[in-house]
């Protein structure tokens, strides 16, 4: 079969990395927006076939978006897919309409619907207004986490017998040890670190982690915050640490292909989102056998389990204290450490891959 798997943007991401690992098993295709680099980059190094889609870009913009409609109308023409799989809201709205009139199947992927980021509630109306338009287009819906699937069917933006969860899965990457991660991102050897592998965008809260690091520092002062990653966010944490007077104590590393490599570099990992899916950062951590510190948004509770300490998103007091509560504590690092590896061990790629496949089969072979 011919899958087509269509996202916004290219930035690295959890849905980027999820149509490479698809479109690699299922000799698919990919088209993306001219946002970012990554997709298009990685694409290439796995001889995966790449479409750049112009016009199709995160931000409302009507006359681009009625060009990226035609530009998908094209594509779908040139590549004649069997299943068009879409991912990300922009994208997934746009294509459910083009797919349909050109008879496809489609199967839409949500990363997390972007009607639950924190918005006006105008802008919430809109967008799930959107989707519930989208919805008859739409053959088949995955969600990543059960939590989202139930918040979707209450919404009414997806119907039970058209849905279901399927967790993402993950080969363990190639870790580098903590002394040569340390050692290549010029990070201190003796030092606590807390890190964390993130867009620089407002959903992720590094604003919230910041104004968290400033307290714990307050008792662990040689204390580091190791930031990977980039986005329109940078200046603005910039800005933030440096009047916050913890500029020094937080490195910031810029983006790094393969981050996850880099992991066990860090003794806490900490993922301060406002809105998530079903992180695929978090799954990274969790092989990494890291103690885990994350905000309860989204998939989060049932990807890590017992394996983390959660808080609710928004509260920096309470990130600051379960921050303190794992760097002084040894102990507790070890105990969740284990629980982290074998929590991972719940979340096989080749579980993701079968289950897909399966989404595949009964719409081309109903």
């Amino acid at each position: 079969m011919r899958v087509l798997y269509i996202v916004t943007q290219q930035d690295m991401g959890g849905a980027q990395k999820y149509i490479l690992d698809l479109a690699e098993h299922f000799s698919g295709s990919i088209g993306a927006g001219p946002e970012g680099r990554y997709l298009s980059t990685e694409a290439a190094h796995r001889n995966i076939p790449w479409y750049p889609l112009p016009h199709l870009r995160r931000a409302l913009q009507p006359l681009a978006d009625i060009r990226a409609m035609g530009e998908l109308w094209r594509l779908i023409r040139r590549v004649k897919p069997d299943i068009l799989h879409l991912n990300s809201s922009k994208a997934g709205i746009l294509g459910s309409i083009i797919g349909k009139l050109h008879g496809l199947p489609v199967v839409f992927t949500a990363h997390g619907f972007q009607y639950l980021e924190p918005m006006s509630t105008s802008k919430k109306r809109f967008f799930r207004l959107c989707e519930r338009v989208a919805k008859p287009f739409r053959n088949h819906i995955i969600t990543v986490s059960d939590r989202d699937r139930l918040i979707a069917l209450n919404d009414r933006v997806i119907d039970a017998h058209k849905s279901e969860t399927i967790y993402h899965g993950i080969t363990p990457p190639d870790f580098l040890d903590a002394h040569t991660a340390r050692t290549t991102l010029g990070l201190p050897i003796d030092t606590l670190l807390i890190g964390c592998i993130a867009n620089f965008y407002p959903t992720k809260g590094l604003d919230a982690l910041l104004t968290a690091f400033a307290e714990v520092l307050a008792r662990f002062p040689h204390a580091r915050l190791v930031l990977i990653g980039d986005g329109p966010a940078q200046n603005q944490l910039t800005t933030q640490a440096n009047q916050l007077g913890i500029a020094a104590q937080v490195i910031f590393i810029g983006h790094r292909t393969h981050a996850a490599q880099y992991l066990q570099a860090f003794h806490v990992f900490v993922l301060p989102s406002r809105k998530e899916g079903f992180p695929y950062v978090l799954l990274e951590a969790l092989a990494a056998g890291l103690p885990i510190v994350a905000t309860n948004v989204g998939g989060v509770a049932e990807l890590v389990g017992p394996a983390a300490e959660l808080v609710p998103p928004e509260k920096p007091e309470a990130l600051a204290t379960a921050l303190v509560r794992l760097l002084g504590d040894k102990a507790l690092r070890d105990t969740l450490s284990q629980k982290a590896l074998n929590r991972f061990q719940q979340f096989s790629f080749n579980s993701m891959l079968q289950a897909t496949q399966a989404v595949y089969t009964r719409l081309l072979h109903p």
